[in-house]
């Protein structure tokens, strides 16, 4: 067993490939072994051949000491005995770690309050909270395939390879940031023996062999452990080995005297996994990073990897050949992708008509009648979708023509094309005439490795098309030499990490509150401007160690865009490297060195940076108070309208920009600014600035098909099927998209996104159905969208209003939250979310202060920073509640009716008492059906729920016409105008 994979070995090559590592966390602090233990469940998606089910995770923080142990089922007693098994002549730890599943609840959480063991938990299946366990798992699947793989075993051996692994990566395993093993760390001296591989042939004596048969058997060891000893000093291990002649768990037992057989694999030969499943796969030389495989077989078939249907194939790259069968085909056939393949004879016998398809639109071949990428994948008749591209390209296409929807294209696939070449050559031009990629100072890495304390990454290419979906006028090619930042290595060879401190950018709520302040202060003179910084990372000196970039694997792409001699003199080089002078995008810490950069040149302009968001500033000129934001390489700026041009031509001193900048008062409709890929304009008529995504929403539901119109988003509330599987990879696309347009425009999808989101790994027909009834009512209110109204005074001080509601359910109740800012008769919504609490509350009124908590710590009080800040007092703070034993609590910080709290949940009500006792925020009683933050709590009748988009200020467009319906079922549904 190879860790990390090991490039000469088909069982690595075959098992290990991967799609995307999980978010990586600063290392933490060392603690001691058992204080804190991390667990977690893996699902291998079948019952193992033992009968279990699921497999239970068990880490050590302090050593990395890992267990696993399989369970039969998914219940909270079953966690709680593997959590003793793994406990057991350790005593319990202080801290124990988990996910906010359902499994780690109930008779598990009690075990650990009654033995006084803290319980942290992370939000479940999300990485960034549960990472350094993502992160195993991560391993543990990939290696769970190559052992497998290589023992020749079925895949329902899954908990006897789990089992094996733990054990072996706990002896040999070093990590990244340490050099000794999670046995050292807990034993104090390092593992000298031999390990058998999983699944290799040993000798075993035989307890049942007769007076002159053989006292050895052959078997296969399926697990490993090291034996208890007084000393622990022994360097054998006992194997679990099971006979060849009757591979059943029940045959396995644990044995010390072993030998191993010349005959390595002697399952294999009984051919118990599919024939095309073999082990002969190799890297590319060309390629040959351990943590990024791209399958190349010489005349062999490609291998199926994963469990079964998985349907992951790795193919190898397009001949010249077979690129010039597609074209000329094409031009005789048109999209006739079948016939194409069949006349080409033996050039494309290899490829399916859906690869002949998907390389003509990356060679460009293909223009707005080509059929959408999604519903070729899903096998869905295109002809109605061609007609709503067609239209949409030649009628609407300035509307239309910023969709940012991005398609990822093989690299070598886009520099055979003119446009791709193109879009390289403009890259690789930028970065070398701002000095970010100093070819000419080339070196050998033999020389850099001389430099103290370099460390090198590899750099690479990525390609994409921007508006594929819209057709060939619309398409554009886009390059972006980025470095592998996630593999950065020393002189040595080892992984090493460069800590830096961490830069955020500014929320989509910031952004929001910027507008609506500007709006308030300056009424009908308010303005903002936009503009796109170019190459942004590079304008700031990359920090930390000297970094350099390895030039290898796009030497090949080089040819014919450097001058012929600085080529030859890089071919020559055995292994070319260039230090970085400045930031690069893909190395982690450009980011915060670009936001430094930024920060200190906003500084020196006179601009504050407020605390309420990073990135997020405030300035006084003169009598204009105005507000900017910096997204990465996206800049706006918010005020009165004189002051915004002459702030822009400052920052335009300061950074790059070639792009023409953009204005709200310039723009409408049919031509809006772009912004984070929300469309901001002002309304011709009451002068309002819009905040629009109907391009976007139209580019979800373009493949919704039938006329069934959906007055509310969410008719029932779909429950997570608990014998169902991960729901589909169309679903979870359209779950990301659908989560988007929540985060930007469209308040009135939360509370049906978020409900149907959290069924994504236990999906059902009936999760299925309430999405498409999402989709329906998207495609029936495409042109909704948010308003920001004038107000009739400008200049008063802003108010803070927040709406709190929760929704009671036996295990966590659901949190709705709105928050305004209101001057002048004129209110904006700038925050929302609908969330399941963190905690578990047992009456309506608990669950009520949980939401209320949720939305003053987390929603008012930064709003109210944010107004403090710009204007140095701070804002009156309004509180809506509809529950009055919640707000009788708040009122005394206590409550008779609530002695049952938990101590955490009584400091949430105390504090909240102190916050009104202070004079920060006032709480007042609203009645449920005037609480605008009912909707995202619960489903509500279509009068209802209306009058909630009407107080969200969601606007239909009244001359809006769909070009794929017609005018009369568009001008239904949706909110009036208010």
């Amino acid at each position: 067993m190879h860790m990390p994979a090991s490039k000469g070995c088909g069982a690595c090559a075959l098992g290990k490939i991967t799609r995307k590592r999980a978010v990586r966390r600063k290392d933490q602090p060392a603690v001691a072994f058992n204080f804190a233990v991390s667990v977690d469940l893996v699902d291998p998606t079948e019952v193992g051949v033992d009968g279990t089910r699921w497999m239970f995770v068990h880490r050590d923080v302090g050593t990395g000491w890992i267990e696993v142990r399989a369970l039969s089922d998914k219940r909270a007693e079953s966690a709680l005995v593997a959590l003793k098994e793994s406990q057991r002549g350790k005593g319990w730890p202080r801290l124990v770690k988990s996910d906010g599943g359902g499994e780690f609840e109930g008779a598990f959480e009690d075990t650990l309050r009654n033995n006084l063991v803290a319980h942290e938990r992370g939000v479940a299946r999300r990485a960034n909270t549960h990472a350094g366990q993502e992160r195993v798992h991560r391993d543990l699947n990939a290696t769970l395939r190559v052992l497998l793989l290589q023992s020749g075993l079925p895949t329902t051996w899954f908990a006897f390879a789990g089992s094996y692994w733990a054990v072996a990566r706990n002896l040999t395993w070093t990590g990244r940031a340490s050099d000794k093993t999670p046995f050292e760390k807990r034993y104090g001296r390092e593992w000298v023996g031999t390990i058998p591989p999983f699944g290799c042939g040993v000798s075993i004596y035989s307890e049942f062999a007769e007076k002159y048969e053989p006292n050895g058997i052959c078997a296969v060891v399926v697990g490993i452990k090291v034996p208890e000893t007084e000393r622990n000093d022994t360097s054998v291990l006992n194997v679990l080995a099971v006979p060849v002649g009757d591979l059943r768990p029940a045959a396995a037992r644990w044995v010390a005297e072993w030998k191993s057989l010349p005959d390595h694999w002697p399952v294999r030969r009984l051919g118990l996994r599919a024939a095309d499943e073999t082990p002969a796969l190799v890297l590319s030389p060309e390629r040959g990073d351990p943590h990024e495989f791209t399958g190349v077989m010489n005349d062999a078939p490609v291998a199926r990897v994963g469990s079964p249907g998985d349907g992951r194939t790795w193919k190898r790259a397009w001949s010249e050949e077979e690129c010039a069968a597609v074209r000329d085909g094409f031009e005789r056939l048109g999209p006739k992708w079948a016939r194409i393949k069949k006349e080409s004879g033996d050039i494309l016998v290899s490829r399916s008509s859906k690869d002949v398809r998907s390389k003509a639109q990356a060679l460009g071949l293909l223009g707005p009648e080509a059929q959408g990428l999604a519903e070729h994948r899903r096998g869905k008749s295109g002809a109605a979708r061609r007609e709503r591209v067609r239209t949409a390209s030649t009628d609407l296409h300035s509307m239309v023509r910023e969709a940012l929807v991005t398609e990822v294209i093989d690299a070598e696939e886009a520099m055979q094309s003119r446009p791709g070449r193109l879009a390289f050559e403009k890259e690789l031009k930028a970065l070398r005439k701002m000095g970010a990629l100093p070819l000419e100072k080339a070196m050998e890495k033999a020389d850099a490795d001389r430099v103290p304390g370099s460390q090198f990454v590899k750099l690479k290419a990525i390609f994409a098309i921007k508006n594929a979906e819209l057709g060939i006028d619309a398409r554009r090619h886009k390059c972006r030499l980025v470095a592998q930042g996630c593999v950065v290595k020393n002189a040595n060879g080892r992984l090493v990490v460069d800590p830096f401190a961490w830069e955020k950018p500014p929320g989509l709520v910031a952004v929001r509150a910027a507008i609506s302040a500007a709006i308030l202060e300056h009424g009908d003179e308010a303005d903002g401007g936009f503009l796109d910084v170019d190459n942004a990372y590079v304008h700031a000196k990359l920090g930390g160690p000297p970094t350099f970039v390895e030039l290898g694997g796009l030497l090949p792409l080089l040819n014919g865009c450097v001058l012929p001699g600085e080529f030859r003199k890089l071919e020559k080089m055995c292994r070319p490297v260039v230090r970085l002078p400045f930031a690069l995008y893909g190395m982690p810490r450009s980011g915060s060195d670009f936001g430094a950069f930024a920060r200190k040149q906003l500084l020196g302009l006179g601009w504050r940076e407020v605390t309420s968001d990073k990135n997020l500033y405030v300035r006084r000129r003169g009598k204009y108070l105005m507000w900017a934001v910096l997204y990465v390489d996206d800049g706006g700026v918010f005020g009165h309208r004189l002051g915004v041009r002459a702030a822009v031509d400052e920052l335009k001193n300061v950074f790059r920009v070639s792009k023409q900048v953009e204005y709200v008062n310039e723009a409408s409709k049919k031509s809006p600014v772009r912004f984070l890929g929300v469309g901001i304009y002002r309304d011709a008529e009451s002068h309002a600035w819009v905040l629009d995504s109907w391009e976007y929403a139209k580019h979800v539901v373009a493949d919704i098909e039938g006329t069934k119109k959906r007055a509310t988003p969410l008719v029932h509330r779909p429950e997570p099927d608990k014998e169902g599987s991960s729901c589909g990879a169309e679903s979870r696309k359209k779950l990301g998209q659908l989560l988007w347009l929540v985060r930007t425009t469209r308040p009135d999808l939360a509370f049906a996104v978020g409900t149907v989101a959290r069924c994504t790994d236990r999906w059902s027909q009936e999760a299925e159905k309430c999405l498409t009834d999402i989709l329906r009512y998207i495609r029936d209110t495409a042109d909704v969208h948010l308003e920001y109204a004038m107000p009739r005074v400008k200049g008063l001080e802003p108010i803070i209003i927040c709406y709190s509601d929760a929704d009671l359910s036996e295990e966590r109740s659901t949190t709705g939250i709105c928050a305004y800012m209101c001057a002048g008769g004129a209110d904006h919504i700038v925050d929302w979310s609908s969330s399941r609490q963190r905690r578990t509350a047992t009456s309506t009124a608990e669950s009520e202060l949980i939401a209320l908590h949720t939305a003053v710590q987390h929603r008012a009080f930064p709003l109210a920073t944010f107004v403090e800040e710009s204007r140095g007092k701070w804002p009156r703070m309004h509180m809506k509640v509809d529950n009055e034993t919640a707000l009788g609590a708040v009122e005394k910080g206590w409550s008779e009716k609530m002695l049952h709290l938990p101590k955490m949940q009584k400091i949430s009500l105390r504090w909240l008492h102190e916050v009104a006792a202070d004079g920060l925020a006032v709480y007042e009683h609203v009645k449920s059906r005037d609480n605008l933050a009912d909707g995202f709590t619960k489903i509500l009748p279509a009068d209802a729920f209306n009058k909630q988009k009407a107080g969200w200020h969601l606007v239909m467009n009244p001359k809006f016409v769909d070009v794929s319906r017609s005018s009369a079922d568009t001008a239904q549904g949706g909110a009036r105008k208010q």
